[in-house]
């Protein structure tokens, strides 16, 4: 798989994660207002239960009294019954969040180990080109003789007379050399011009070659 299509999967991890969290902290905010709201009320029915069971202590058949201690017993039940309801909802919620929170933490990470993929593989790409490109061997051998000898221009071997008087070794020399040379170092000239064309023509194509590859695995 390319590195794009990583850097895409994961980053699309981590929006949907950090969706999911911000849906899940509003329902928990939600339920927690709930929660607060029953713990209130109940507070509330428990205070007023006591002045009921305090005005039956004058009165225990108080009818109108019993009948409302009777529905302020019903309500805390039921209340109770709501705040344990509630309470095990956000206790679930709020181990989904935690797990959640763990996953988005986790893209991140892996956000940022394929960042430092993406750059150590930069550097190691850039090593290893400049190694291929030094491992191309080419070595020039174009002297003179060999420019003129190739043209076609008349290369003698004369004998070399050294301190001695001696004539056991020989050495070339160009016929016409100076106007031989001038018309080869014009040759030589182009040469070099042509060259410096083609190697730029090359490198251009190369490096549009790899960044549009570096742009395609997501690397650029």
């Amino acid at each position: 798989m390319k590195l794009k299509q990583l850097f895409t999967k994961v980053n699309k991890t981590i929006t949907a994660g950090e969706e999911t969290l911000q849906v899940q902290r509003q329902e928990l905010s939600h339920l927690q207002s709930q929660l607060q709201d029953k713990q209130t009320k109940l507070s509330q029915v428990s205070n007023a239960l006591n002045v009921i069971s305090a005005s039956l202590v004058i009165d225990e058949n108080d009818k109108q009294a019993l009948a409302q201690k009777g529905k302020a017993e019903n309500t805390i039940e039921s209340l109770k019954v709501d705040i344990a309801t509630l309470e095990g909802e956000i206790d679930e919620l709020n181990s989904k969040i935690s797990d959640s929170e763990k996953a988005v933490k986790e893209a991140k990470g892996e956000s940022f180990k394929q960042e430092v993929v993406k750059k150590r593989a930069l550097i190691q790409l850039k090593k290893q080109l400049a190694y291929d490109i030094n491992s191309l061997y080419a070595v020039e051998n174009s002297d003179w003789f060999s420019w003129a000898e190739n043209y076609g221009y008349e290369v003698k071997n004369e004998q070399v007379v050294n301190f001695t008087g001696a004539t056991n070794s020989y050495s070339k020399k160009i016929v016409n050399e100076n106007e031989v040379i001038s018309h080869l170092q014009q040759m030589n000239d182009e040469a070099t011009e042509l060259a410096e064309e083609k190697a730029q023509e090359l490198a251009d194509k190369v490096k549009a070659f790899i960044e549009q590859l570096l742009k395609d695995e997501g690397l650029l």
